[in-house]
């Protein structure tokens, strides 16, 4: 497969197909609003309002199951182990 570099025209005729579908910017728009005067990441609703607007833009983030604590944000203990620093 052959990569061809971006160009203007290119890019401009991205941002028109991405403008053209219906309310693309929602939740974009709900999260800016929601979080003003911007978003602080040590606030639950703020975190769970951006668990949504992620998962909205095609992310796969779990929202926890019934009865399961929410947790930290992200929640990804596999993560966590494979990027500690050995003891």
């Amino acid at each position: 497969m052959t990569l061809v570099a971006p160009t203007l025209d290119r890019l401009a005729h991205s941002v028109e197909v991405f403008n053209g579908y219906r309310n693309v910017d929602r939740t974009w728009h709900e999260f800016v609003a929601q979080t003003a005067p911007g978003p602080d990441l040590a606030r639950p609703e703020h975190r769970r309002l951006l668990h949504r607007w992620l998962n909205s833009w095609g992310c796969r983030i779990r929202y926890p199951r019934d009865g399961e604590p929410p947790g930290r944000w992200p929640r990804s203990p596999r993560r966590t182990r494979c990027c500690s620093s050995p003891a």
